[in-house]
């Protein structure tokens, strides 16, 4: 029924307790907030959408949701390929 794993010390049950209580702790709002996902989703009649670091998609009648790269708006993108040429020219 249950795995067992050997503590060696009182330290590690102790840390052992404390995580399970911990993430315990965490997921008792996680049938709200993902009611709150379904219900948004459902009122904007979509199966999936891309926000701002995350693309959301419910298929099954599960979610899932995968982090995406936010591009950095400040960062300039240039071109170098013509350097390692020699066709550039200096700008003042």
């Amino acid at each position: 029924m249950f795995a067992c794993f050997e503590m060696v010390s009182d330290n590690q049950f102790y840390n052992a307790v404390r995580s399970y209580n911990y993430r315990t702790r965490l997921l008792n709002g996680v049938n709200d907030l993902e009611k709150r996902i379904f219900d948004y989703m459902r009122d904007k009649n979509l199966s999936e959408i891309a926000i701002n670091g995350y693309y959301i998609y419910i298929t099954d009648g599960r979610i899932s949701i995968m982090e995406s790269p936010i591009p950095n708006i400040n960062q300039l993108h240039f071109e170098f390929g013509n350097i390692a040429n020699g066709n550039h020219t200096a700008h003042n």
